[in-house]
């Protein structure tokens, strides 16, 4: 039984006579999507932008609407199999002496054999005479393709490892992946992202000032005194922590305000994936907290995008907006020196 990825989920594909089933892996007692092929035309083998093998159908639903279904698979030749053999139970269903072929088997369609020969879809055979989209050659393919096992979307579940790795690297992809997850995960995240920029940041402030400043009363002292740097540790990580929880509602209030339709948790689950930055980026020295921020409001754009389906241009408006608001409220409380913090 093959399996897909569809929109971030791993699902177990299944073909009979009459439909095609994706059953997700993460949740077998769950009722299967079922897909008959009378709903389904235009089908056709593609790649996505990760040179990944696809297959693309739109599916008709009765009351005149259309979807795109992108089915992602682990190899080209799996990829071959299943084009064939959709095309072979679509012939049987809608030609007219389908019982005379009841005995028939969709065997000579397997492993690519006389692949895109005897499928009729005029889209199918521009693609793979314009493309040589051939299952034995990757001659189009100029990048190495990203596999399975790079993010293991099986389970919907990504180590902490994983989780890091691919909030920076695949942001979109990593976020599909853990639509699943619990909050509690995600707080659990994020306070493993808080700590270590809190250590590594007071760590760093400590070293840097008893050796340029060390008269200074605050920071120059540090290293002498273990009290101290608890303190100013904690003193950090509470005000990331009240900065991250803020920023977080009003990226919420604001996907009210542009009609997007999230609980409290989904978004709050974004926010707290995005603070990957503070926990990376942030623990270069100098610069890096700058940078983190700003690679934190990205992340929550591709959050809201790819995770919660949001409208591209909602999603940035609610990702951008709060951190200007947020911007303005460290200004008054941290730079301008009006409200006394430390």
């Amino acid at each position: 039984m093959p399996r897909v990825r569809v929109g971030g989920q791993l699902y177990f594909l299944t073909l009979d006579n009459t439909s095609l089933s994706l059953q997700q892996v993460s949740s077998v007692d769950v009722m299967p999507y079922v897909y008959p092929y009378s709903v389904l035309s235009g089908v056709f083998p593609t790649g996505n932008e990760y040179y990944e093998p696809c297959i693309k159908a739109t599916i008709n639903y009765d009351t005149g609407d259309t979807a795109v279904l992108m089915m992602v698979f682990e190899s080209e030749e799996e990829r071959n199999s299943v084009v064939s053999k959709i095309q072979y139970y679509a012939e049987r269903t809608f030609s007219e002496g389908s019982s005379e072929k009841a005995d028939d088997s969709p065997e000579s369609y397997k492993s690519g054999e006389n692949y895109g020969e005897n499928f009729e879809d005029s889209d199918f055979k521009d693609y793979m005479s314009h493309n040589n989209y051939e299952s034995s050659s990757s001659d189009h393919n100029p990048y190495s393709r990203q596999t399975f096992d790079e993010y293991k979307y099986s389970q919907g579940s990504l180590s902490l490892i994983e989780k890091i790795s691919g909030f920076l690297r695949y942001p979109g992809e990593t976020f599909s992946s853990v639509t699943s997850d619990e909050l509690k995960s995600g707080i659990i995240y994020a306070f493993l992202m808080l700590l270590m920029f809190s250590v590594v940041n007071v760590f760093i402030s400590a070293v840097i000032a008893s050796a340029i400043s060390p008269e200074n009363t605050i920071y120059g002292v540090l290293l002498n005194s273990v009290p101290e740097l608890v303190r100013l540790i904690l003193e950090y990580f509470i005000f990331g922590a009240l900065c991250v929880l803020a920023y977080g509602l009003l990226v919420f209030f604001m996907t009210k305000i542009m009609r997007q339709e999230f609980h409290l948790a989904e978004s709050l689950q974004t926010t707290l994936y995005s603070t990957t930055p503070l926990g990376t980026i942030g623990l270069i020295p100098l610069f890096g907290v700058f940078i983190a921020p700003i690679w934190m409001v990205f992340l929550q754009y591709k959050g809201l995008y790819d995770c919660l389906d949001s409208d591209p241009k909602c999603a940035a408006v609610s990702a951008f907006i709060p951190a200007l608001i947020m911007l303005l409220i460290f200004y008054y409380i941290v730079v301008s020196g009006e409200v006394a913090f430390i």
